[in-house]
């Protein structure tokens, strides 16, 4: 219920292409084994990810200092 929530807020600028929450679900929710596999491919080709958003896609440590607050909880 909490996602139907989210997302429905979030997509309201794309109602007009005839979207609904249920159309958009698979793209936003991963089978966990596929999120396992691409990052042990990840892991194996460039060492960790976060030498493959630096080095291959360019991204900066602070962007990434960014990312880790807004996405990351602490335990």
């Amino acid at each position: 219920e909490h996602f139907r929530r989210f997302v429905g807020s979030a997509i309201r600028k794309l109602r007009w292409l005839g979207l609904t929450v249920d159309d958009l679900r698979p793209l936003l929710i991963a089978d966990p084994s596929l999120l396992r596999d691409a990052l042990a491919s990840v892991r194996a080709k460039y060492g960790s990810v976060e030498t493959y958003v630096t080095k291959r896609c360019g991204v900066d440590a602070p962007t990434i200092a960014e990312l880790r607050r807004l996405l990351l909880e602490d335990v």
